[in-house]
């Protein structure tokens, strides 16, 4: 899930580029701006998808937490489709930049679309969640993980273990 397949130097650059955009911005950014700044990048690359899993992991890279949250709701809410690798790129960034409740709430998304949810996308989740010393919400992610019949390895027992610290 974190392994994505390098772009054209186009592409790379043309992500690069958004990336230090959207990062001026900091905390301050709207979806409008989240969106303007992506077409403008992007063009209609970003509404199919495959450029968005670099861009995110480039905005953890850079440590961009609030701008990568908030390129995460523009596309979701502009119907980009969520699949397991998007999920999971995604729940992972949560985990880079310890966001939590985004990780929760992208968890309860994919559940609402039918996304399957693996124990990679679960240990992003539970390490997110270990991150923010959460342990409360890390324990119910083992629950559901056992109730889901989603295996557990020593990463999830660890990550949990480590958010009760």
């Amino acid at each position: 899930s974190d392994q994505i397949p390098p772009a054209c130097p186009v592409v790379v650059a043309m992500i690069k580029s958004a990336s230090r955009d959207l990062q001026l911005f900091g905390d301050r950014l709207s979806h409008d701006e989240v969106n303007r700044c992506l077409h403008r990048h992007m063009g209609e690359r970003m509404l199919q998808g495959p450029d968005v899993l670099p861009l995110l992991k480039e905005l953890a890279k850079a440590r961009a937490g609030t701008v990568a949250i908030a390129v995460l709701d523009c596309l979701i809410q502009g119907h980009l489709e969520v699949d397991v690798y998007f999920a999971s790129a995604a729940i992972s960034v949560c985990k880079k930049v310890c966001a939590w409740k985004d990780a929760l709430r992208l968890l309860r998304e994919m559940a609402e679309g039918c996304v399957e949810r693996d124990t990679i996308i679960y240990n992003s989740a539970v390490t997110a969640c270990e991150k923010g010393r959460q342990w409360v919400s890390a324990g119910f992610l083992l629950d559901e993980m056992a109730s889901g019949h989603v295996e557990r390895d020593t990463i999830t027992y660890s990550a949990a273990i480590s958010a009760c610290e």
